[in-house]
């Protein structure tokens, strides 16, 4: 499965927080959802719209590996100047899934009889402290680079421990950060 994400810089239209441009993310019977940490190079980019690409370092959120067959997967992805921690959640297709909002919005997808709807969640509860998830195998690692995407599991070696950055959401626009 493939997810489409701009990473020529965080001037394209996918990284605008309000009403972004992304293709649809194809239905998968496993995961349910995607979002991600941002560590800022520079120089940042101008932007007219708003960018909120997460906080500066990787992280799960609880709530949503509670689900006792849901795991993580954590990787990384140069964006621009930039580097991008992706954090995909699989849980089997008969799991209960509650979603989040998508990687740099505060919306997410969800299929009505309609057609496509969106919702959102106020606040989630991040966990920067990788290693207690990964010993729980509930977090799985792919390492940076690795152009075969083969997941890891336990923690020797993991580059994903510790790294230092904002543990608050991060802003970004007319090429300031906050």
């Amino acid at each position: 499965m493939r997810v489409a994400i701009d990473v020529a810089g965080l001037d394209g239209l996918w990284w605008r927080a309000e009403r972004p441009v992304r293709r649809e993310v194809p239905e998968h019977p496993t995961l349910f959802a995607l979002t991600g940490a941002l560590r800022l190079g520079a120089p940042l980019e101008r932007t007219d719209f708003l960018v909120k690409p997460g906080p500066g370092a990787p992280y799960v959120i609880p709530r949503l590996l509670e689900e006792a067959r849901a795991v993580a997967v954590v990787s990384t992805v140069e964006i621009g100047t930039h580097t991008g921690y992706v954090v995909a959640y699989f849980a089997p297709a008969d799991a209960t899934r509650r979603p989040t909002n998508e990687w740099g919005t505060d919306t997410y997808r969800v299929r009505t009889p309609r057609g496509l709807g969106w919702g959102t969640v106020d606040q989630e509860t991040r966990d920067f402290a990788l290693r207690p998830w990964i010993e729980r195998k509930r977090l799985r690692w792919i390492a940076p680079g690795d152009a075969t995407l083969t997941p890891r599991e336990g923690e020797p070696d993991c580059p994903y421990l510790d790294i230092a950055g904002p543990r608050e959401p991060q802003r970004i626009q007319y090429g300031r950060a906050w």
